[in-house]
């Protein structure tokens, strides 16, 4: 899964590529994006906030967008909210890991109905490893949602 979600990231999010979005892992279940820090430093050294957040909602959007996917369903996704909280810089290369919630969530039900609007799995948590012992530098909260196109005769 790791190429195709390359390429939606490619096909859909044009600026991944100047962010040096990485993919390292890809299921229905987790997704794990990597960033260098070259391209997105600050003045001071560190990563830009926005580059951190492009890439935890890249997170986000990609996990229920696998989940339904492999559902056989195509999904339109979007991300209905977000708010991320930065607890210190990342001075280095930073990551995104987003996981789906549990299944006995009730935030996890995945739209049935075609052609209606309905919560995506809450993929809502992405802690930002900035260091390859991976300390939690961020986290970011957020609500995806689905429209599913209607099945064509």
């Amino acid at each position: 899964m790791r190429p195709a979600l390359a390429g939606l990231l490619a096909a859909h999010f044009p600026v991944s590529r100047p962010l040096g979005v990485r993919v390292r892992e890809a299921s229905p279940r987790r997704v794990i994006l990597d960033a260098p820090l070259a391209p997105n430093r600050n003045r001071s050294g560190t990563a830009f906030a926005g580059s951190r957040n492009a890439l935890a909602t890249r997170g986000g959007w990609a996990g229920p967008t696998l989940h339904l996917g492999g559902e056989g369903q195509d999904p339109e996704v979007v991300l209905q909210d977000s708010s991320i909280t930065y607890h210190k810089p990342a001075a280095s290369a930073f990551r995104a890991v987003c996981v789906a919630p549990e299944a006995g969530n009730s935030s996890a039900s995945v739209p049935r109905s075609r052609g209606a609007g309905g919560r995506a799995p809450g993929y809502g948590d992405a802690p930002d490893a900035g260091r390859p012992r991976g300390d939690v530098h961020g986290a970011i909260r957020g609500r995806a949602v689905s429209r599913v196109p209607p099945v064509r005769a």
